[in-house]
């Protein structure tokens, strides 16, 4: 019992302790006659005399401007924060002294508050733009505005640590992706290619123009593939397309959209200077005036000439028309190489003695023309010194055997057809 009791009176002594020290805490008195910051403390409790000390410095408080292209920001209390020595100096604060309690001073939620400012004054940039319709036009790019975060954070942190100076809000031009000049340098003349026809021939000359209007303003994309067929359509009279000399069966004959093989003709040798890469393409049966041995493009619905462009950047088509001739020219950035077509015919083929007809008056109703065997190459310079021939392909192009009409004497035996070789070579 007696034990018991001692541990009872013990438990009492450290309570009525704790009680003591509780106490002491919480209801402190500071001295009389104690000022800090000008505020008169003395007699307060130290909880509320530290509120009254924080109050004033509150007051106090600092206010800085920031000047940004958006306009002034202002920040001042409670935007802005301190930490102190208050209690500290309450705590040791004697009788009739007076005291300056030191602040620092912080903007709060600074990074948030800071990034957000930077967000709403930066401005993206705008790339330059290209349209093309045979003729390029360029729309202006934009420069963008960024922002130095991390020096605008540092010049805050400097002036809230004394200075309290104003801040300029620290900015610089950002590049758009594109501009004029890029583009330009892009959309540089790669290679143009013109072949003749008749004016006269009215017919021949409308498909022609018909089918460059629909390759004028291509643009080819990295890696794309350009499809004749795909981009002129089909050749029919629903389209406009007239009729006019064809090559069908190894003959001339006539043909709703005549003509249009020299447009794809055209076509297929500005892209051989340009430097495409061919995909498909195939020799007519007869060989043509306009352009030289296996340097043809024929095209039909079941026969089609097509390229890929091989560079990074896009590709330009323009096609045009004049009163005697159709030019394609092909636009992109320079690769630093530059090409030389060459056309070489391995042998003639010549044509089977020609046909004889009678008639009422004497004409040539076919003129006989020599078959040819040969190939198309390709010379590849880099700066004017040559890097490779390139063999393109070998064709062979039917003879044309030749029909001639005789007037028949009266008496006279009907002409006889002479057989010949139907080949030969040069």
């Amino acid at each position: 019992m007696i034990k018991q009791n001692r541990n009872t009176i013990f438990a009492l002594v450290l309570l009525t302790g704790a009680f003591f020290c509780c106490s002491n805490t919480f209801f402190a008195y500071v001295p009389k006659n104690v000022q800090v910051n000008g505020v008169q403390i003395g007699r307060l409790p130290h909880r509320e005399a530290v509120s009254r000390i924080r109050e004033r410095i509150a007051e106090e408080a600092p206010t800085i401007s920031l000047q940004t292209p958006c306009g002034e920001y202002v920040f001042s209390y409670p935007e802005i924060g301190f930490t102190d020595d208050a209690e500290e100096i309450v705590k040791k604060a004697k009788r009739n002294k007076s005291y300056h309690c030191r602040a620092a001073y912080f903007l709060k939620a600074e990074d948030v508050v800071l990034k957000n400012i930077c967000e709403v004054c930066s401005v993206s940039p705008v790339s330059a733009k290209v349209s093309f319709n045979g003729k390029f036009t360029y729309t202006a790019e934009r420069y963008g505005r960024g922002c130095d975060f991390q020096k605008l954070k540092k010049d805050v942190e400097e002036s809230l640590s004394g200075s309290f100076a104003p801040i300029t809000l620290s900015c610089y031009a950002v590049r758009p992706e594109k501009t004029v000049e890029d583009l330009k340098g892009e959309t540089v003349l790669l290679s143009r290619f013109s072949t003749s026809f008749d004016g006269d021939y009215s017919a021949r000359a409308h498909n022609i123009a018909l089918a460059a209007k629909s390759v004028n303003g291509t643009k080819l994309e990295p890696g794309e593939e350009f499809s004749f067929n795909r981009i002129v359509g089909a050749r029919t009279r629903e389209r406009g397309y007239r009729e006019a000399k064809i090559i069908s069966g190894g003959v001339f004959v006539p043909g709703v959209g005549g003509g249009v093989c020299q447009a794809s003709t055209t076509v297929y040798n500005a892209a051989l200077l340009s430097g495409m890469v061919i995909t498909r393409v195939q020799a007519h049966s007869l060989s043509v005036g306009y352009v030289e041995p296996s340097f043809d493009a024929m095209v039909s619905s079941s026969s089609d000439m097509s390229f890929v462009n091989p560079f990074s950047t896009p590709v330009y088509i323009a096609a045009r028309t004049g009163k005697d001739c159709v030019t394609v020219e092909f636009y992109g950035k320079p690769s630093g190489l530059t090409f030389q077509r060459v056309s070489e015919v391995l042998s003639v083929i010549p044509p089977k003695t020609e046909i004889l007809e009678e008639g009422e008056e004497e004409s040539v109703k076919v003129h006989a023309k020599n078959g040819i065997k040969s190939q198309a190459s390709l010379l590849v310079y880099r700066n004017g010194v040559l890097k490779e021939k390139k063999q393109l392909r070998k064709d062979t192009y039917q003879s044309v055997r030749g029909v001639r009409v005789v007037k028949r004497q009266k008496g006279a035996e009907k002409p006889q057809e002479k057989e010949g070789n139907e080949e030969g070579t040069s």
